[in-house]
């Protein structure tokens, strides 16, 4: 199962309006706070004191309408959420997507000959590109998103099941493959063992998440569009590079690549909302927003 990405979005699990939500002034509000500490981390400073004047100026306006809004999203378990996404899933740009696309991509087009397991396939988006060269099993806890998978890939081996417990024999593929999955779990050693359960040795394991910046620190989140119009997310894990080590190195797993692809400009600066998006063009564009590893079976 996969996501899109919201930035700002609240961790509520329930549509009541929680006392304490970022209103959406307090979020512009950030994103110069932040634009201003890169700023001063790079040492250009706020030479036309912009930040600061804006900063001010929002500061004072935050009762208004436009700008005291809450930034509110209700929270859906995984299995909630993907059932009502799934018909909509792949109708609509992604920017998580577009940042990770093109060297998960590249990575993907690097693997051995044989069997691959795609797990947490979605709808397939990466499984219709690994079938073109390769044999594959798809895998996902979906039946919603599994649906979308075979109707698309009629030819590919589909079949339900859980990242904790993968349906697939041990040392069966030459390679796994999980996109932008894990970090709905809140621990990473079950589902890295079971991927490293199933590759044979010598094997590759290539693993695409959102940036634990990105998420832990910016705030975006996996949102989705509901049958009646409202919006929910899913929620996930801030996974930090340690926790990645010490999950693979209880599954035996060898580092071979880490690729941080960053947020290009234009997706920074559509976080500003038309609002602060020199702001959020600072305090975003160059950040890694997608952590990919590659691995291998030792």
């Amino acid at each position: 199962m996969e996501r899109s990405i919201r930035p700002g979005s609240g961790s509520e699990a329930d549509d009541e309006l929680p006392s304490n939500s970022l209103r959406f002034g307090e979020y512009l509000l950030g994103l110069e706070g932040l634009a201003l500490l890169r700023l001063g981390a790079s040492a250009r400073g706020d030479a036309d004191g912009r930040r600061v004047h804006e900063i001010a100026d929002l500061g004072a306006r935050l009762d208004e309408p436009g700008l005291s809004a809450p930034r509110h999203l209700p929270s859906t378990d995984p299995g909630t959420g993907y059932a009502a996404w799934a018909s909509t899933y792949d109708d609509r740009d992604n920017p998580l997507i577009a940042i990770e696309e093109p060297p998960m991509r590249a990575v993907l087009d690097e693997l051995p000959v044989g069997p691959i397991l795609d797990a947490a396939c979605g709808t397939g988006r990466l499984t219709a590109h690994i079938a073109t060269t390769h044999p594959v099993i798809g895998v996902d806890g979906s039946p919603e998103m599994l649906d979308r998978a075979r109707a698309r890939l009629p030819a590919v081996d589909f079949r339900d099941g859980d990242l904790g417990s993968l349906p697939v024999a041990s040392d069966s593929v030459v390679a796994a493959v999980c996109a932008l999955a894990l970090s709905h779990l809140p621990d990473l050693r079950r589902p890295v063992a079971e991927l490293a359960r199933v590759v044979a040795p010598g094997g590759r394991i290539v693993i695409s998440n959102p940036h634990p910046i990105i998420t832990g620190i910016v705030g975006w989140r996996a949102w989705y569009a509901r049958p009646d119009g409202s919006r929910a997310f899913i929620p996930e894990f801030a996974h930090w590079h340690g926790a990645y080590i010490d999950a693979f190195v209880a599954a035996g797993l060898v580092v071979r690549r880490c690729l941080e692809p960053a947020i290009p400009i234009d997706v920074a600066r559509a976080m500003g909302r038309g609002w602060v998006d020199d702001a959020a063009e600072i305090a975003v564009a160059g950040l890694p927003g997608v952590l990919i590893w590659e691995l291998v079976r030792a």
